[in-house]
């Protein structure tokens, strides 16, 4: 692994109002691979054809949650950390062909316990939201 790629912030190290974003696009072979990792092939995902109500063939909305997770894990905090919470909101439907920006802004850090409240949001307009309470490393 280089060291220059990844790196752990500690507790101390992260300030309140601290952001850190990545952004990918997801199109149909990106889709049938996530939907082939969990097993999930509702036709929503995968079909030639709209399947959605008229609606276009959209990606797994756990693919969002995913793009915020690899935010926390590779930038901030980073490797290492561990989400005992979260809570998800999922706001709309991401079509295949979507950029997604990930963004994880630090909100409130508690000392006692050394845990930080993120809040976060993968946007290409608003697909998904999530707050979680993490543990930073020492």
């Amino acid at each position: 692994m280089n060291d220059s790629l990844l790196r752990n912030r500690s507790f101390d190290q992260i300030a309140i109002g601290e952001s850190a974003s990545i952004t990918h696009g997801m199109g149909a072979p990106g889709i049938a691979l996530f939907a082939a990792v969990p097993g999930d092939l509702n036709p929503s995902h995968l079909a030639p054809v709209p399947a959605t109500a008229g609606g276009p063939v959209v990606a797994h909305g756990m693919w969002a949650q995913a793009l915020v997770s690899a935010v926390i894990g590779t930038e901030l905090p980073g490797p290492g950390t561990v989400l005992p919470a979260r809570e998800l909101r999922f706001a709309g439907p991401i079509a295949a062909g979507d950029r997604i920006t990930a963004t994880v802004t630090e909100q409130a850090k508690h000392a006692a316990r050394r845990t930080l409240r993120l809040a976060a949001a993968a946007l290409a307009r608003l697909v998904a939201a999530r707050s979680a309470r993490l543990g930073a490393a020492a």
